[in-house]
């Protein structure tokens, strides 16, 4: 076997988010604050010269076939600095559902996919077993729903069999979280380990 072109920080921190997760604990002990959530990345088979691509998708536990905010993201290295780049698909609805059905995602290419404006977040491995992920200052994450650009934060710490998000939706005029996160990270566990492609 070839030796992997990556650091071992690159491809642990890849190898912690790869799977399949969900905060159902969380959502028992504050159901007022929290839903129950099931997560999805899943590995993608593109832009393995430049590190790792992932499929993300979530939905309500309670209604696993409807998924909402599909996404790539990319794991990437420059002179040791890892960072996270986000992507919005084209014709997301040709590969909703991938978290449960992964062959819906065979098809996709990076011409599918176009870079979000703002949405790159930069990582610092602030224990043995921890990295952090967090926005660049004074960027401003922007995606376009339905029509409207919408403005996020966002934001994760990875270890080996838990993840916790930071995602918020943020009101681009008072700068105020308005949805997501409101009450602290969605904390979630990985009930499911995939493969690195």
């Amino acid at each position: 076997m070839a030796p992997s072109p990556f650091s071992k920080s690159l491809t642990t921190l890849a190898a912690y988010l790869a799977g399949e997760f969900d905060n159902q604990a969380q959502a028992r002990e504050e159901p007022v604050w929290y839903v129950p959530v099931r997560l999805w990345h899943c590995p993608l088979g593109i832009w393995r010269d430049r590190g790792f691509a992932f499929y993300a998708e979530q939905s309500n536990a309670l209604k696993l076939d409807q998924p909402y905010r599909p996404r790539v993201f990319l794991l990437s290295e420059t002179a040791g600095q890892i960072q996270v780049d986000y992507y919005q698909i084209t014709d997301a609805a040709t590969v909703r559902g991938g978290g449960r059905s992964p062959a819906l995602l065979s098809a996709l290419t990076p011409k599918d996919l176009t870079p979000l404006p703002g949405c790159t977040l930069t990582v610092t491995h602030p224990a043995a077993e921890k990295f952090s992920a967090r926005p660049n200052p004074h960027s401003k994450c922007q995606l376009p729903v339905d029509g409207t650009v919408r403005q996020v934060s966002l934001g994760f710490d990875a270890e080996p069999k838990a993840l916790q998000t930071h995602d918020k939706g943020i009101n681009p005029e008072t700068g105020q979280a308005i949805w997501g996160a409101l009450m602290g990270p969605y904390c979630y566990q990985k009930i499911s380990t995939y493969a690195l492609i």
